[in-house]
This record gives C-alpha cells, structure tokens and sequence, in this order.
C-alpha cells in the first residue's frame, strides 16, 4: 500500500478541537486552590468525541481526574468496567481517594477500538499523546508546547526562508539547524500499512530548552490502537525556552522559540493567541513578573 500524506492543516484542526475540548477553565479563573483534585470525566467523554473515527469498546466507561498544585497540574484518564464508575456522593472525597481509579481500570488506549481506515490511525497517535497530556498544566506540560511541522526548518542565511521568526506559525523558524541523519522527503504526517502493521510517522518541533526536531514513527499491530513508538532527532537549532502553562485558555503560554527572548501565548499548532485572559496568566507567572524571560534562565520542564 502506497503511503497516505495526511495536510497539516487538517491535523492541526484535530489538535486544536482536542485542546478546546480539554480546557479546564477553573485553572483559568484561579478557582481551585493548591493541592486540589477533582473529576474529570466530562472532560475525558469531550476529548474522545473529538475524534470520530475512534470510540470505547462495549462494557467499558471513562474514568478521569485532574490535579492542582503549586508547580503545575496533571491528569489521567483511564477506561474502567461500566460497572465501577463510583456514584455520585454527597461527601466531598479526599484528594488520595480522588486519585486512586476505581478497580479493573486500564489505559485508555487499551479500551479504544475504531473504523480500520489510516485517519483513525492517526487520530489514535494524537489521541494517545492528548490523554498522556489530560489535565497538565505549567510545568506539568510537554506535548501541548510541541508542533507537528510539515517542511524542513530553513536556515538562518536562506534568503527565501518565510518571514517567521519565532516561529508562530508552528513550523520551526529560521535558524542554525544542525543536522543529525538524512533530510526527510516527506514532512506531512504520513501513514503506512505493511501486511498487518500500520505506522503513522509525525515530524514533531520541540521547542523548549533547545530547539529541536524529532521524528516519532508510531507502530500499531493487528488492528489494534495501541501503538509503540520510536523517537529518532533529526537536527537541533537555536536555544528555546520555557513552557508556562496549557490546558487552560488558551492552550498553553510558552517563553519559547525566539533564541533571546519571548513570552508568547499560542495555540495548539503553535499559532500566536490573542488571549488577554491567557497573557494575565503569564503576568501571574513568579519567573516573568509580566516580563519577557530570558532563554538563559530557563530549562526542559519536568
């Protein structure tokens, strides 16, 4: 089977209907003091409809929390008999409680099924990578601050590179990429069948701490949607910065992608937000004090 180039644009769609599926506007607001947990399986029912080629199997039900504290917040989703999803209950449970899923929980990826077509395929890439990130917040944060890119970062002395300099297209900006294997000749999310191995392969752009591009070759077997996954780096460019948070509205606020200086609040593909909602957020941040963060000060996140 001849390989299937899927356009960025419509990945970058899905990505950004699962962030708008996954804010957790109480984080935005302040509501929830330190240490908080709280259910969220709401959110966990909203992510999933996102992607309609994909969907639970028979006898299974979502479980999902998310947690709050000072340096950030994380969550998790989990698939668990119909039967064990705890009632509702007038007693407000502890946070230990709230953490622990309930018996015969498994991951979620587990508990998927889907269509068989190569789009569900890779829905099932960005799903796992969106559940892996369900809840994260601040320094809890990794996937939601990358980009999937669909060309080959230019260099910083290419006289036709496009006019994006920090990048806030999510394709990488013009720099000093230094290379580490072969150029790709396909840079568009891209799937393969072989007999009855399927691979959805992602060129993916980490910004933080360094620049960086990697290439992730997702491997799903037997039908199943529970894939493996190789990493492999293709070239390292100027340094990046630090991710502030996600998750929230908008998705992430990230001082990141220019090689001396930036506080920049973006989407999920990595296109500039004009939240003023999310920019107060950034103000709040103990490391910006509503200043620019100088990349030297600031590492790979937790």
């Amino acid at each position: 089977m001849n390989p299937i180039v899927f356009s960025i644009s419509r990945v970058n769609r899905l990505r950004r209907a699962a962030a708008k599926a996954t804010e957790f506007p109480e984080f935005d607001a302040g509501r929830l003091p330190d240490g908080r947990a709280f259910d969220a399986t709401d959110k966990a029912h909203a992510l999933l409809e996102v992607f309609d080629t994909l969907w639970l199997k028979p006898g299974l039900a979502l479980w999902a929390c998310a947690h709050r504290d000072f340096h950030g917040g994380n969550g998790e989703i989990r698939a668990v008999p119909a039967d064990a999803v705890p009632g509702a209950s007038s007693e407000r449970p502890r946070l230990d409680e709230l953490m622990v899923p309930p018996p015969g929980a498994i991951p979620l990826m587990q508990a998927i099924d889907g269509d068989g077509s190569p789009w569900s395929f890779l829905s099932a890439s960005i799903l796992s990578r969106e559940a892996d990130e369900f809840g994260a917040w601040w320094h809890g944060c990794d996937w939601s601050v990358q980009t999937i890119v669909s060309r080959a970062p230019p260099q910083a002395d290419d006289p036709n590179a496009p006019d994006d300099e920090w990048g806030l297209t999510g394709e990488a900006p013009a720099g000093d990429w230094t290379w580490h294997g072969p150029v790709p000749l396909t840079w568009e999310p891209t799937f393969r069948e072989i007999g009855t191995t399927r691979q959805v392969v992602l060129h993916i752009r980490n910004p933080v701490a360094q620049e960086a591009i990697y290439r992730a070759t997702d491997t799903y077997q037997g039908g199943s949607y529970v894939g493996s996954t190789e990493s492999e780096l293709l070239c390292a460019g100027p340094g990046g910065g630090c991710l502030l948070a996600r998750g929230i509205s908008p998705r992430c606020i990230r001082a990141a992608m220019h090689p001396h200086w930036a506080a920049v609040v973006t989407s999920a593909d990595g296109r500039l937000s004009p939240s003023l909602n999310g920019l107060a957020i950034a103000d709040r941040h103990p490391s910006s004090a509503g200043s620019p963060v100088p990349c030297s000060r600031v590492g790979r996140v937790p």
